[in-house]
């Protein structure tokens, strides 16, 4: 008892985790995971101080959690450890890092936490070359949401810096997680969301149907339950949905909403269909909200009406209202939400998730040359519901299917991710359409029907695992500078809209640079003068450039080659200085060896190396 603070009730969102991590304790879906690749020679020990002095500012990430006779409850602990799994790769290649990161990545998330034993958070740093780590924080979600994440980053590298400085710093506390939770219980707050809930969801009694379930049993194959399908949009589409944003006064998340609800209303035959979305939870009328440590973000219903009629822009203006206004009780939990709608308990509200995510998070950490590239799993698009999409923005948007390979086959997740990048394209293309357009749901059904047809052709001539599990219907073929069609390129995407014009490759080793670029990154053209991360790369891409740049020129690059020469031209010049110095390198030592030769040895040698 002496190491115990203090201890206080769970928030809604909280209890509802701990009753899924109590039925369900292998499931990853209350453990979040973040991967960080540090490029800076790292200072270890004011790295552990930092992290350390975070854990003690705040109560909460030194909390267990314990299930009382009443009611479960948070246990907030005096002192809690900092402890680092710290391990050195350098002796392995560059794919071998990338396959023991990954496998690493995998295990230390299928591991989980005893939630009574704080902190229920890991920390690993792997040494990678001498100036690269990778930093692996894994925690559970009863303590975190993503933006309780960023800003225990921002905290962790503010004392980092300061300790590396050989300085103190003296941070504001930020509201405590109690007061939100003491916040939630005020019987007027749960009053005005009952009143919201139950007007809003009157009259729905079931989850929308999809009516693409599978027809045949799951096979052995599908006991690992989820698979996961990805997918692109063009440059050019994402810029006319950034476009209509801007021009019609609509978010990016409302197209998306608006594009997966539509998808949902031809997919059912209904005209009134629910779907979940995370909430950030922070609209609660309480002073320092923002800056609350712990998980406030969640999954809460979206009700939309699509039966045909209004024009788009004013649809979407109306859907973008009714969620503007659901912020306001966007606090109220999933279960209370559920008890007050016309849906019983045993039922799912909604099968299908949208999430729009959050663009990955790249600082540059202030006056020093080094780089820090944080990927934010915490989201990964992994749920307990049958179909969870996310949406990925950038300069061109990625979209994610994860689904349940129980009821759903590969093929008509294919098929629903085409149709909902159709949709979106359409959207962009026709602002003002009519919602509910037979244009556009024709298309639906032709792509699908095209696509059967032709998979149903190639199974007849070729094996199975040959066959791309994704057709790209095209309007016309990419061309090359001069004209040629580019039929190799089919489904690249044209060259972003960059500041800097196009300028085409010099020598063969901007050629072999750029073209490994437009291959890892999916653009059919890629210049001179293009940087790396404006064209949407990140660290994972990253390692596979350096891996075929290493393989292609015989050399061994290390990662931070290419955060330090961003741009084609910048990164073809250093090679070739690499190149250049192995060779002078390897001249010497020849050089060396011919000394101690005779003439004879030296004719042979001479004749080896020009064969």
């Amino acid at each position: 008892m002496k190491n115990i603070e203090t201890f206080h009730p769970l928030s809604p969102v909280q209890q509802g985790m701990l009753l899924h991590t109590r039925d369900a304790p292998a499931s990853e879906v209350c453990i979040g995971q973040s991967h960080w690749t540090l490029l800076t020679e790292l200072d270890v020990i004011a790295f552990e101080r930092a992290w350390q002095r975070v854990i003690n500012r705040h109560a909460l990430l030194r909390s267990s959690f314990w299930e009382g006779v009443n009611e479960p409850i948070q246990i907030v602990h005096r002192k809690v450890g900092f402890s680092l799994i710290k391990e050195d790769w350098r002796g392995l290649s560059a794919q071998a890092q990338q396959e023991w990161l990954e496998r690493f990545l995998k295990t230390d998330k299928a591991r989980g936490f005893d939630l009574a034993e704080p902190p229920l958070m890991r920390f690993a740093l792997i040494q990678t070359s001498d100036h690269q780590f990778e930093f692996i924080w894994t925690s559970h979600n009863l303590l975190l949401d993503g933006w309780s994440g960023l800003l225990v980053i921002d905290e962790v590298f503010s004392f980092y810096e300061a300790f590396r400085r050989g300085r103190d710093l003296n941070l504001e506390q930020s509201r405590p997680y109690r007061d939100y939770v003491a916040w939630l219980r005020k019987p007027d707050s749960a009053a005005a969301a009952e009143t919201f809930w139950r007007k809003t969801l009157r009259g729905f009694t079931g989850p929308t149907p999809l009516r693409i379930e599978r027809e045949t049993e799951a096979t052995a194959e599908q006991e690992s339950h989820y698979a996961e399908q990805q997918i692109s949009l063009s440059t050019q589409a994402t810029a006319a949905l950034r476009a209509l944003s801007r021009g019609r006064q609509v978010t990016l998340n409302t197209i998306a909403q608006g594009a997966w609800a539509q998808l949902l209303g031809h997919y059912s035959g209904e005209g009134d269909v629910v779907f979940g979305s995370a909430v950030s939870g922070r609209d609660a009328e309480l002073g320092g909200i923002e800056t609350v440590l712990g998980p406030l973000a969640h999954i809460l219903p979206v009700r939309v009406r699509v039966a045909p009629g209004p024009d788009l822009t004013s649809w979407l203006r109306q859907l973008q209202s009714e969620q503007v206004e659901q912020r306001q009780y966007e606090y109220s939990s999933l279960a209370q939400v559920q008890s007050w709608s016309d849906i019983s308990q045993e039922q799912r509200l909604f099968d299908t998730v949208l999430f729009f995510a959050s663009q990955p998070l790249v600082t540059s950490l202030q006056g020093q040359e080094q780089f820090l590239e944080a990927h934010q799993l915490t989201y990964s698009a992994r749920t307990h519901y049958p179909i969870t999409v996310t949406v990925f923005p950038g300069a061109q948007w990625r979209i994610s299917i994860a689904y349940d390979t129980r009821q759903f086959e590969r093929e008509a997740m294919t098929n629903m991710l085409n149709h909902f990048r159709t949709l979106l394209e359409a959207m962009a293309k026709d602002p003002d359409q009519v919602l509910g357009d037979p244009g556009t749901y024709a298309a639906l059904s032709l792509k699908c029907q095209l696509s059967k047809k032709l998979r149903r052709f190639l199974s007849d001539k070729t094996p199975g695992y040959t066959i791309t599990s994704t057709f790209v219907f095209m309007e016309h073929l990419p061309h090359t500078s001069n004209g040629n069609a580019a039929p190799t390129h089919t489904s690249d995407a044209p060259r972003p809209e960059l500041a800097q014009e196009f300028t085409p490759p010099r020598n063969r080793f901007e050629e072999a640079v750029a073209s490994i670029w437009g291959e890892a990154l999916g653009i059919f053209q890629v210049g001179i003068h293009d940087n790396f991360f404006e064209l949407g790369g990140h660290s994972l891409v990253a390692t596979q450039i350096i891996s075929r740049l290493s393989e292609h020129f015989e050399l061994e690059l290390p990662l931070r080659t290419l955060f330090e020469n961003p741009s084609v031209a910048q990164l073809a010049e250093q090679i070739a200085r690499i190149q250049d110095q192995n060779a002078d390198l390897e001249n010497e030592r020849l050089l060396d060896m011919l000394e101690n030769l005779s003439d004879e040895e030296v004719q042979a040698v001479l004749k080896q190396k020009l064969q």
